[in-house]
C-alpha cells in the first residue's frame, strides 16, 4: 500500500443496506492505515478493498470532522494474518464439522404500515405489555407495532414543544426531567425505529441505583437534619447496576437463534450528588422472527440475561403468556398479508 492509493470498503450499519465507500490512503504506517474513507458506526470490522480487489485491511475506527470527511484507521491486513492462520489450523484439526443447519433470516416484505395506522391510538397506547423487570435489566420487546408509537410520539412531542416556542415568542420552555424515558432514548436510534421491519428486537438496558457511598451519605445528613429539627437528604449518585453480556431466548427450555446479536454502548445523563453526569454502558438489543412468540409453538418463554460482571449466571425471566400473546397478535396483519394471494396485472389486449 502507498499514499495517495484509492481503497473500498462495504458496510451495513445496523444491519440497514449495505453501502460501498471510496477513499484514499493518507499515510501508511507499519500496522495500520490511516484513510478519508467513510466508515459509519457498526461498519467496524469490515474489509478495506485496493483497486485490485484484494483485501488490504480491517476497519476499525472512524473519527468525524466537521470542516470535512474526517480519519478513519485501519488495521492492516498483515497483522491478521498469524491470527487466520491459526484458525485455518484449528478448522483443518477439527473431529466435529459445524452444524449444516441454516441459520434464521429475516423475512421478506415491510410490515404494512397501513394496518397500524388504523389500529393505534397513540394517546391511549399502552407500552407495559412489551416490557418486563429481568433482574438488573429492563427489556422490552419492540415490534413494528411499538416501534411506530415510539415514532409518532416523538413527532407530537416535537410539534407541542414548537407549539409552545410560538407561544412564548421563540423562548425555549423548559421541560419536566429527571427521569430514564427508554422510549425516548429510542428516538435517536432511526436505524432500529426508522424502518419496520416484520421482527421482534428485544432491548434490555440495565437499571439503575444508587450508590451505597451516596445512600450512606443521604441517610447521615437526613439524621443529622432531624435531630436539629430540619430533616434533609443530600442528592444520591445514580450508576448503572450492570453492563449487558448476552442474552439468551429460551424456548421449553431450549435457546432460540436469533436473527442478529447486537450490543451497543447507551448513555444517560445522571444525577451525581450535586451536579448532573453522563453515565456509559452497554445495552443489548436481539432481534428474532416473529414465529418465536407464536404461544403454540412454545410452552414457555425464558429470558436469560447475562452481565460483563458476572457472565456466567444470568437473570432469568419467564415471560407472562399475556405479553407473548400480545407480541404475537401485533404481526396479525402481517400474517395476514403473507398469506393473501396477489394478482397478477393484466397485460393490455391490441386493439
Amino acid at each position: 500500500m502507498v499514499e495517495g492509493e484509492r481503497v473500498f470498503t462495504i458496510g451495513s450499519p445496523l444491519s440497514q443496506s449495505k453501502i460501498l465507500t471510496a477513499g484514499i490512503i493518507s499515510k501508511v504506517e507499519k500496522g495500520a492505515l490511516i484513510s478519508d474513507i467513510n466508515i459509519n458506526p457498526g461498519n467496524s470490522g469490515g474489509p478495506l478493498f485496493n483497486g485490485a480487489g484484494q483485501v488490504v485491511g480491517i476497519t476499525t475506527f472512524g473519527e468525524q470532522d466537521r470542516s470535512g470527511p474526517g480519519v478513519s484507521g485501519i488495521i492492516r491486513i498483515e497483522e491478521a494474518r498469524e491470527l487466520l492462520s491459526k484458525a485455518q489450523l484449528v478448522a483443518k484439526s477439527a473431529t466435529a464439522r459445524p452444524s449444516a443447519q441454516l441459520l434464521p433470516t429475516e423475512p421478506e416484505g415491510a410490515f404494512p404500515l397501513d394496518a397500524i395506522k388504523d389500529k393505534i391510538d397513540v394517546k391511549k397506547f399502552e407500552t407495559k405489555p412489551y416490557s418486563a423487570d429481568v433482574g438488573k435489566y429492563q427489556v422490552t420487546m419492540i415490534t413494528p407495532v411499538l416501534k411506530y408509537y415510539v415514532m409518532e410520539k416523538d413527532r407530537i412531542e416535537a410539534a407541542r414543544e414548537r407549539s409552545k416556542r410560538n407561544k412564548n415568542g421563540g423562548v425555549e420552555v423548559a421541560t419536566e426531567g429527571g427521569t430514564i424515558d427508554k422510549f425516548w432514548n429510542l428516538r435517536n436510534w432511526a436505524e432500529y425505529v426508522g424502518q419496520l421491519r416484520p421482527v421482534v428486537q428485544v432491548l434490555a438496558i440495565p437499571e439503575v441505583k444508587a450508590t451505597g457511598k451516596s445512600m450512606f451519605l443521604s441517610l447521615l445528613a437526613l439524621g443529622a437534619g432531624a435531630a436539629g429539627g430540619v430533616p434533609m437528604m443530600t442528592p444520591l449518585d445514580l450508576k448503572f447496576k450492570a453492563d449487558f453480556y448476552e442474552m439468551t431466548l429460551m424456548c421449553d427450555g431450549k435457546p432460540i437463534t436469533p436473527i442478529q446479536r447486537g450490543k451497543i454502548e447507551y448513555v444517560v445523563p445522571m444525577q451525581s450528588y450535586f451536579k448532573v453526569k453522563n453515565r456509559y454502558t452497554y445495552a443489548g438489543v436481539y432481534t428474532y422472527p416473529a414465529d418465536a412468540f407464536d404461544p403454540a409453538r412454545c410452552k414457555q418463554l425464558e429470558l436469560q440475561v447475562f452481565s460483563e460482571e458476572n457472565p456466567t449466571i444470568p437473570d432469568r425471566k419467564l415471560l407472562e403468556l399475556k405479553k407473548v400473546q400480545k407480541v404475537w397478535t401485533d404481526f396479525d396483519a402481517y400474517r395476514q398479508q403473507q398469506t393473501t394471494p396477489v394478482t397478477p396485472p393484466v397485460a393490455p389486449t391490441n386493439q
